[in-house]
């Protein structure tokens, strides 16, 4: 059955054996024997706030419907109405999983940065490399240009050296 007599004393209280706006019962009699009215009740659920944030009752489970208390839930085991302040903490678990979200979150972590970082430090210095390595290149093709024409330049001036020597030793042996 979905209700439960309890005794006290020389009274019995009729009650739901569960809790919450479902649940609930009527009594109905054809003749009044017992001295019981005829009654309807209906069962009540949690309300409140947690941590100020809008809360809805399910039974006995008042449960967040958004923000920092979304889907957290906290159970009253009372029956006398209460009106307290509850503050909800961050506990270990969901410090850590902050924690490791900061650290590894694939859009937006320091892991991905510090990742994005060295790639553009990698690309910035492949770059460089390139433009170094032209560079070099240039002036290799240049050096190389000078020194042919200096080589050519001394091929000349031996060309010269030989014949200005032919030409003194000739006057050299026809004076003698």
């Amino acid at each position: 059955l979905a209700v439960e007599a309890v005794t006290s004393g020389n009274n019995i209280t009729v009650q739901a054996a569960s809790f919450g706006s479902s649940t609930g019962f009527s009594i109905a009699q054809t003749v009044n024997g017992l001295g019981i009215a005829d009654t309807s009740a209906t069962g009540l659920d949690v309300e409140g706030t947690i941590n100020g944030l809008a809360a809805t009752g399910l039974g006995q489970l008042l449960i967040g419907d958004s923000g920092a208390v979304e889907n957290l839930s906290v159970s009253y085991s009372g029956t006398a109405p209460v009106t307290s302040n509850m503050v909800v903490g961050l506990g270990l678990g969901a410090v850590l999983d902050g924690l490791v979200d900061l650290y590894s979150n694939p859009a937006t972590g320091f892991v991905l940065g510090r990742i994005e970082s060295a790639q553009g430090t990698y690309e910035d210095i492949t770059t460089r490399i390139t433009t170094l390595t032209d560079q070099m290149e240039r002036q290799r093709v240049l050096l190389t240009q000078s020194f042919i024409q200096m080589e050519s330049l001394m091929n000349s001036l031996n060309q010269t050296g030989s014949f200005l020597t032919q030409q003194i030793n000739a006057q050299n042996a026809a004076n003698n």
